[in-house]
């Protein structure tokens, strides 16, 4: 049964940040996309839970405690998070990222899997395969607000964008969530040049989930991470865009049981 999850302080290194965590079993890390684990929606952590003990952060620099003025770039990140897996002696983990939380995931595998058992990389960011002038991505710092989210989402009630009755805690989640965003991904936008050079050393079986209506990361984007990175396979998610985890949810924590070996078969795209 799916249990909601807690929050939790974490202090590590210095470092303070906040931590959802729910269910028990087979450890799950997951890293976020958006403001925070819980943007939006709860529901891919509830779902989650019901097969993994999940441990959801809040990214250093995000929520409710200001970003370390030491971290300057993603490297930071995933430093952290691999003292975290360490310091939490976790094995066998599923580290499941989203969008820019992919990118971080895709940082820490390159580095080290001794912790790892599967890798999971939700319309990441961190990769770039086109050409100067080609885009591998929408810059969306260039779209108002609220035609972002309208492209970002299929689900209606995330594709309207709305500040009212939130609490000032919670505008001041979202808005530190965005600062920490363009702070990290600002230049080279939303990528490590060098990331793609390393993907190789990725020796862990991967599965990349994309929504088919993602308009925001090309395929062939997508589809680099397939060429090289060895054990590597693609789902993709139906009525989903760039945040499959908040619009397809249950098909989203379905393909994770599937590829972790505590679920029914998921569709494998071509």
């Amino acid at each position: 049964m799916a249990a909601q999850p807690c929050l939790e302080s974490l202090s590590l290194g210095g470092v303070t940040t906040d931590v959802l965590r729910a269910g028990s079993g087979r450890p799950l890390l997951f890293l976020h996309s958006g403001a925070g684990p819980d943007w939006h929606s709860r529901d891919h952590l509830g779902l989650l839970s019901a097969r993994f003990e999940v441990i959801a952060p809040f990214h250093p620099g995000f929520g409710r405690h200001e970003r370390p003025r030491h971290f300057r770039s993603v490297d930071d990140l995933a430093y952290f998070y691999l003292d975290l897996l360490e310091a939490m002696s976790l094995e066998d983990v599923v580290l499941a990222g989203a969008g820019f939380g992919g990118w971080i995931a895709s940082e820490i595998a390159v580095r080290s899997t001794a912790r790892l058992g599967r890798l999971v990389l939700a319309a990441p960011y961190g990769i770039k395969v086109g050409g100067v002038e080609d885009r591998d991505f929408v810059d969306f710092h260039m779209l108002e607000p609220a035609e972002r989210t309208r492209a970002e989402f299929v689900d209606p009630r995330y594709a309207t964008l709305s500040y009212n009755g939130k609490s000032d805690e919670e505008l001041t989640v979202l808005a530190r969530g965005a600062e920490s965003e363009a702070f990290y991904g600002w230049s080279p936008f939303m990528h490590n040049p060098q990331l793609i050079h390393w993907l190789h050393r990725i020796d862990v079986p991967t599965l990349i989930l994309r929504g088919r209506e993602d308009r925001f990361i090309t395929r062939a984007n997508h589809d680099a991470y397939l060429d090289r990175i060895a054990d590597s396979r693609m789902v993709l998610i139906d009525q989903a865009a760039s945040h499959p985890h908040l619009d397809a949810p249950q098909a989203f924590a379905a393909a994770i049981a599937e590829f972790a070996g505590t679920g029914a078969p998921a569709t494998v795209a071509a």
